[in-house]
């Protein structure tokens, strides 16, 4: 077993077992952070081998006032054998020859194990609140995916059928709202329409006169054509992204605008209130909104902060607005669809 410091030729190893070891995030680049962790003379990446395998990561760093440590992993075959304490201990020792007095790092307290795990070793909580701001300001989160790249969008559509087979769930409670508001046949927008799987269960369920479908991805579209079958023929397909500025401009009023996993598209939750804003300008005196996505919580790291609104601040941002009666409709699998209604002196 030996503990050495990383080279750039390890990042392959390492990423693979920070993979393993869910310590990856997909807003965040690991390849980036081994890069400057290796280039910064304030930071390094120990990495403990065994047979020529790396087994075993931490990534220590001193600010000049106190050390920190990051990505503490070891390969879950070799876990419990103590290799984790080691590492902690080579981490210690380099941040002691930096000169460092004290060592922090930053844990979950629902992460009950990796608590544990720091008492049994020495370590203790601290009576102080983390606060953090993003010093890169109006950078939006990049999407791991091209949906303008078909095969790309091809499979998105495959796994998100995987992943969340409550969808379907979702398609209901949408065309049940509608059926119990408007009993004459009405006039539909879909922001972010996708692979169209909403739009054909609302069309095959609803009286709908008009059916259009926006999408910034022409694949997305063209996927949605496919799906929608002879129900094509009553919807209208528009390739437009709502991030622009005056992507509503010139479409026709509507009585209901639907949304499904879309909203985060704008790639970063400071620019949702504006595009609901926007929102009221397409539709109707007495209109309806019905708006679904994933929201974050404390204890899904897999969702970005800056990506997604809270349950609360969802609700929230479509009374600050100008939307009123808003009602969570359907809360499942961490994703959430809300009914809003426009009234006339909000127009």
């Amino acid at each position: 077993m030996n503990i050495r410091t990383a080279t750039i030729n390890d990042t392959k190893a390492i990423m693979a077992l920070w993979k393993e070891t869910k310590l990856t995030r997909p807003w965040n680049s690991i390849e980036d952070d081994i890069k400057r962790a290796l280039a910064t003379p304030t930071s390094t990446l120990l990495v403990m081998e065994y047979k020529s395998h790396v087994i075993g990561t931490v990534m220590p760093g001193y600010d000049g006032h106190r050390g920190w440590f990051y990505y503490l992993a070891v390969d879950p075959l070799y876990q419990g054998n103590g290799f984790g304490k080691q590492l902690v201990h080579a981490a210690e020792e380099w941040l002691k020859l930096q000169g460092a007095p004290k060592v922090l790092l930053m844990v979950r307290k629902s992460n009950e194990s990796v608590v544990n795990f720091y008492t049994n070793i020495g370590y203790e909580e601290n009576n102080v609140m983390l606060v953090g701001k993003w010093l890169e300001e109006n950078v939006d989160v990049p999407s791991p995916i091209n949906f303008h790249n078909l095969a790309e969008a091809e499979e998105w559509v495959i796994n998100t059928k995987k992943k969340r087979p409550y969808r379907h769930d979702f398609f209901i409670a949408f065309a049940q709202e509608i059926n119990a508001n408007f009993k004459n046949p009405v006039t539909i927008l879909e922001i972010g329409s996708g692979p169209g799987h909403l739009a054909r269960h609302i069309l095959e369920n609803c009286n709908v006169k008009k059916y259009m479908l926006l999408d910034f991805s022409a694949p997305m579209n063209e996927i949605a054509r496919n799906h929608l079958g002879n129900f094509a023929n009553r919807a209208t397909f528009l390739k437009r992204n709502f991030k622009a500025p005056d992507w509503y401009k010139n479409l026709e009023k509507v009585d209901i605008v639907v949304t499904l996993q879309a909203v985060h598209e704008v790639r970063h939750k400071k620019h949702i209130g504006n595009l609901f804003k926007q929102l009221r300008h397409v539709l109707r005196e007495d209109g309806m909104l019905l708006y679904s996505d994933h929201y974050y919580t404390e204890d899904n790291r897999n969702k970005h902060p800056e990506l997604y609104l809270t349950l609360d601040e969802q609700s929230a941002i479509l009374t600050k607005s100008g939307f009123h009666d808003v009602e969570l409709l359907l809360d499942k699998g961490e994703m959430a669809l809300y009914r809003a209604i426009i009234k006339t002196e909000n127009l």
